[in-house]
């Protein structure tokens, strides 16, 4: 019986060591591996959708699943940066972007509580992200380490919609959630856009650039799946960055005939999704569905007029905030609330983010954060674009130019989340790993313009 006790009494002792000891190999091995960080930023990726966004731990307040990736690739990251040798160098735009946020959270915490951290969260898991991948060089990684965790994330989200749709369409009302669908903005969208775009993001990847990484060639019996999916979600803020997607590599191709072809089997994927629809009883719904969707994007109905009535309303907000507000924003935390009218003429209030990462990032971090964000952006397009004009053919920079240019694009109704992160980090450290006439130095070095790298 005394035993018994005792084991009693010990089990949470051990299972503290036990969770003890896994952090510190997780963090020793994304110490050590960039492949290891992306795979655990992968796994709360996958995990966030599977609970729906729900919180996975209460400990005073609630834990989500981007922020078990971010704090361990952000300390991680940290790490990298201060360690005594390290010649990691991050951009001087980022950096300022980096010490806007800091000094925002910062404020909103003193003047709002908690509420400044909800605000800060995604901000937070962009800007971890991006800093840890921007702490290797990327000439030693390989694209293997980005696109392993990217295609079996992709996967598994592909198989969670497939077994979403039968849940909700067949129905099996015991195997819904409580309130019956997976997306309150439509039964159909059984994953949320920041998922969509990534999948998008891939479709476009495994199209143009399945020749980059030796994992991807492997992939491309998933083109047309991947077309289908991101058809049938309707986010059509995904749909207007993969089109953007689609184009650029021909406008970038030094082989414009090869850069065709491929836009050509683009093309011929997303035939054979529509055929079938057009075709069956019960697809040509689906089909006019889509189509009546398309419309009333295109005519600024449904979400779009709320949304440029509330980007005019913020912007208002911010104008009017004062001069520190203008310079470095209003403190995370602050009240995000403005009026819209919607279609049938009624007056709402909404309280939601900005729908706009642009609008947001001026809101909170004013021009200062705004302009170091564009700024750093701006660096990784030109330095990009620069390199893949020194490619034989369609390859990394060429890549990594097209996700960064679909991230912008998508940033205009969505905001920065965990993902994206990577893309910006990743595209940020393959240009200051491959521009000549780096500055090397034992701690955190600043590089300019994205024009040096180790």
């Amino acid at each position: 019986m005394q035993i018994q006790t005792l084991v009693l009494l010990s089990l949470p002792l051990a299972v503290a060591m036990a969770l003890a000891a896994g952090l510190f190999v997780l963090l020793l091995s994304a110490w050590r591996s960039v492949a290891v960080g992306i795979g655990w930023a992968a796994a709360m990726a996958l995990t966030d959708t599977l609970v729906m966004g729900a919180p996975l731990l209460h400990l005073g307040t609630a834990v989500f699943a981007g922020d078990l990736a971010s704090v361990v690739l952000a300390a991680v990251a940290l790490g990298r940066c201060l360690w005594a040798g390290s010649e990691v160098r991050l951009h001087r735009a980022w950096l300022l972007f980096l010490l806007v946020m800091a000094v925002s959270f910062g404020r909103g915490l003193l003047t709002y509580g908690t509420t400044a951290g909800v605000h800060v969260r995604d901000y937070f898991y962009f800007a971890a992200v991006a800093t840890y991948v921007m702490t290797f060089d990327w000439r030693r990684a390989g694209f293997g380490a980005l696109f392993r965790p990217w295609v079996t994330l992709g996967g598994a989200l592909a198989l969670l919609v497939l077994y979403r749709w039968t849940v909700y369409y067949l129905p099996i009302p015991d195997l819904l959630p409580p309130q019956g669908v997976y997306n309150v903005d439509g039964a159909i969208r059984v994953i949320g856009s920041g998922d969509a775009i990534l999948l998008g993001q891939l479709l476009i990847v495994l199209v143009y650039f399945s020749a980059v990484a030796p994992t991807l060639p492997g992939w491309r019996f998933l083109m047309l799946p991947l077309a289908g999916l991101v058809l049938l979600l309707q986010h059509r803020s995904v749909w207007l960055a993969v089109m953007v997607g689609a184009v650029t590599p021909l406008l970038m191709a030094r082989d414009s005939s090869r850069a065709v072809r491929q836009l050509s089997a683009l093309v011929l994927v997303l035939s054979l999704v529509l055929l079938p629809l057009i075709a069956s009883e019960k697809g040509s719904g689906l089909a006019a569905q889509l189509g009546q969707s398309a419309g009333r994007a295109l005519r600024g109905q449904d979400t779009a007029s709320d949304r440029l009535q509330g980007w005019a309303a913020m912007i208002r907000k911010w104008q009017d905030s004062g001069p520190a507000a203008v310079a470095i924003g209003n403190p995370f935390g602050t009240d995000n609330s403005r009026v819209v009218i919607d279609d049938e003429g009624r007056v709402r209030v909404i309280t939601y983010f900005a729908h706009n990462m642009y609008v947001q990032t001026l809101y909170n971090l004013g021009l200062a954060g705004l302009g170091a964000f564009l700024a750093a952006l701006g660096a990784a397009l030109a330095g990009l674009r620069r390199l893949a004009r020194e490619e034989a053919a369609a390859g990394p920079a060429a890549l990594l130019f097209t996700l960064l240019v679909m991230m912008a694009v998508y940033f205009i109704p969505y905001g920065v989340g965990l993902w994206q992160g990577l893309v910006m980090g990743t595209a940020l450290a393959w240009v200051q790993a491959h521009a000549p006439g780096a500055v090397r130095g034992p701690r955190l070095a600043a590089v300019q313009g994205g024009a040096h790298a180790r």
